[in-house]
């Protein structure tokens, strides 16, 4: 029987294959006043960019999971078998802030909340275990004397909060739970590209689903934004037959989100019409995976059209907005899609794809519908 591309991932721990009509991974982008601090996590780089100053501190070559926060930059690094937190200010050096307190789950993203919260992620084969529950998402705190310790574990809604039935042995949990918790993940695997920091607060992104959930900065769940309220939770259950939603996405120096998207009929119908079996088999077979890609093109070409949306994590109001000027209007080939990435320049003008210097005004976001 083939194996599920879904448990692939899990033994993997999160890791995408890439064929998929996915684009670059999104670069993460924090605004402070009218200077914006880009994570690149490939380089292993922060870029500071004001009108007037252009400044890159580098990070350890070792270095995952980059974000900046609290004034200073931050990585997670494995040294001697254990991934830990390290901190700089200026990146002269980086110092170890803190251990994991947390069991036998496997951290691989760690946001800094202020003081001493954190917005941790583990893979779903590893999971934050909370008395008689698990989940990949989990709420730390920090203290000196033990490291960064589970304060609770965050429900998003979706059963990514899993009873463990042996309450005799909550370490070790069943693999029926596990397997529960990794299907419910699945459609919403998080990434280095799935925080979106705000000015007050931050928002978590499954690109796949067109899901943004709003976080207040102490790491409490404000709301949920859908980009398409047909993709239900049911929907996205199946996620095999729903296409990849949110292709690129980026906070404004005003605080709002702007959105790249699929059309909602490509997110809902592509998969139907233009059906991909994608298991380990397929991908391991050079003839599958170029009839695959052939699917895709076809897909592209019936399902083109690129959409932009401005999103107020304020109201968790989402509504269409003109795209930016000398901005492609569709997609004719996965190439393109895989090559789609935008972030903002100080000035606020857009550059496309994170090699290129070419800047274009980005079209301000009309207001929003009453």
């Amino acid at each position: 029987m083939k194996t599920r591309l879904f448990a692939f991932i899990l033994v993997l721990g999160g890791s995408l294959l890439q064929a998929q009509l996915v684009p670059l991974p999104r670069v993460e982008q924090r605004w402070e006043g009218g200077t914006v601090i880009t994570s690149r996590l490939r380089e292993r780089s922060f870029t500071i960019s004001s009108p007037d100053k252009r400044t890159i501190i580098k990070a350890p070559p070792d270095a995952t999971d980059l974000h900046w926060a609290e004034g200073g930059a931050w990585c997670l690094r494995k040294i001697n078998g254990d991934r830990d937190l390290y901190f700089t200010a200026d990146g002269k050096s980086w110092d170890l802030f803190s251990h994991f307190n947390v069991g036998d789950a496997r951290v691989v993203h760690c946001l800094p909340l202020g003081g001493d919260r954190f917005f941790l992620i583990a893979i779903p084969s590893k999971p934050f275990v909370l008395g008689l529950a698990m989940s990949p998402l989990a709420l730390g705190r920090f203290n000196k004397d033990h490291g960064i310790k589970i304060e609770g574990l965050v429900d998003l809604g979706l059963g990514l909060v899993q009873r463990i039935p042996n309450s005799k042995d909550a370490k070790a949990a069943p693999a029926v739970s596990m397997r529960g918790l990794a299907k419910a993940a699945f459609p919403v695997i998080f990434s280095d590209s799935s925080f979106i920091p705000l000015p007050e607060g931050f928002a978590l992104l499954s690109d796949q689903a067109g899901i943004f959930w709003i976080f207040d900065d102490r790491g409490a769940l404000k709301r949920e934004v859908r980009l398409f309220k047909s993709v239900t939770n049911e929907r996205i259950k199946e996620w095999d037959k729903i296409e990849h939603a949110v292709l690129g996405c980026q906070a404004t120096s005003q605080g709002t989100i702007l959105i790249a998207s699929r059309p909602e009929d490509a997110v809902l119908l592509a998969r139907e019409g233009f059906p991909r079996d994608e298991t380990i088999e397929t991908f391991k077979d050079p003839a599958q995976r170029a009839r695959i890609e052939r699917l895709e093109n076809d897909s592209l070409r019936a399902y083109p059209e690129l959409e932009w949306w401005t999103l107020d994590p304020a109201e968790g109001r989402i509504w269409p907005t003109p795209a930016p000027q000398n901005t492609q209007s569709r997609f004719m080939s996965r190439d393109q899609v895989a090559a789609f990435q935008f972030r903002f320049l100080p000035n606020g003008n857009l550059v496309f794809t994170d090699e290129d210097p070419t800047s274009r005004p980005a079209t301000p976001s009309p207001k929003s519908p009453k």
